[in-house]
């Protein structure tokens, strides 16, 4: 068996992007693995069979085509049940995996006996260019801090040993943050986060992309779920749900997203706007959006 399984869902990528991705954990320095692929656009035919190619190509490749969309969610719960080894690793079909993602994670998750690694990330636009390193917590203690305010980890860079997807069952079906979610839930289950301290992924942010278009909601419910982490207590899928459907969200995406554009308003300002302080201050989410222009979304 295996010590690794790498878990991608695919939807409507690009070609030449889906096989960016692909190529950059079939080319890891770390060869004893699995990639398993869930397929969750049918009418992808291209997609399909692109995949296909690689899995006569490379033994380690396999794939699940969903008989209709599922989403991200129930597409990854699919995939882990899929995912046979101790050890999973995510991984999107936009981003990019330095050579030396996978040996780096697995040697920091066993020396160190964690249970969730993460790891830091490069942020490149379309083009592949470099827009910003962001960094994460490299501690135990440090990611616990992070979870009061943001997620610790960047999604497509988690490694998670499959035991511990087990036990929390997965990711919750929830519209927004599941996987701010599920870091908070491990966390508050007892279990160990941490990242390497290196930049092992090259994260692709595109405005037609879900995290783009969803940008504002899910700032809203990154806070409603910070919440509960401060209170120690994990916020319930009811309490989510009514939450998500009542008129205090509309009412926080809104003012997330004036908190946003005063932020990009500040870092326009001349050193004789001060005075625009006063202002800015006004505005609750002003201190939340400076923070999130200087960390991960």
């Amino acid at each position: 068996m295996s010590k690794i399984s790498v878990l991608m869902s695919v939807y409507n990528e690009e070609e030449n992007i889906l096989r960016q991705a692909i190529d950059s954990i079939l080319n890891q320095q770390f060869i004893d693995f699995e990639f398993v692929i869930i397929i969750d656009n049918p009418s992808r035919t291209d997609l399909v069979e692109v995949i296909r190619n690689y899995t006569c190509k490379d033994s380690r490749v396999f794939f699940h085509i969903n008989d209709q969309n599922m989403g991200l969610v129930k597409s990854l719960n699919r995939g882990i049940d899929y995912c046979k080894a101790d050890v999973v690793a995510r991984m999107d079909a936009d981003d990019i995996s330095l050579p030396n993602r996978l040996e780096e994670q697995y040697e920091l998750l066993t020396n160190e006996n964690l249970d969730i690694v993460g790891a830091d990330t490069n942020i490149m636009d379309g083009d592949l260019e470099t827009t910003e390193i962001v960094e994460y917590p490299h501690t135990i203690t440090a990611c616990r801090k992070r979870l009061k305010l943001f997620p610790c980890c960047a999604h497509p860079t988690w490694m998670v040993r499959k035991a511990v997807y087990t036990t929390l069952q997965g990711y919750r079906n929830i519209k927004y943050c599941e996987d701010f979610d599920f870091l908070i839930r491990a966390s508050l289950a007892g279990y160990k986060i941490s990242n390497v301290p290196k930049v092992l992924l090259k994260y692709r942010i595109r405005d037609t992309g879900i995290s783009k278009a969803n940008y504002f909601p899910q700032k809203a419910c990154s806070t409603f779920l910070s919440a509960g982490y401060r209170k120690r207590k994990p916020v319930s899928e009811e309490e989510y749900i009514h939450y998500t459907e009542s008129e205090q969200f509309k009412k926080d995406c809104r003012n997330m997203e004036d908190g946003y554009r005063t932020v990009q308003m500040l870092k326009t300002m001349g050193q004789g706007e001060g005075k625009n302080l006063i202002k800015l201050l006004r505005n609750p989410y002003y201190l939340r959006f400076l923070l999130l222009s200087r960390t991960a979304s």
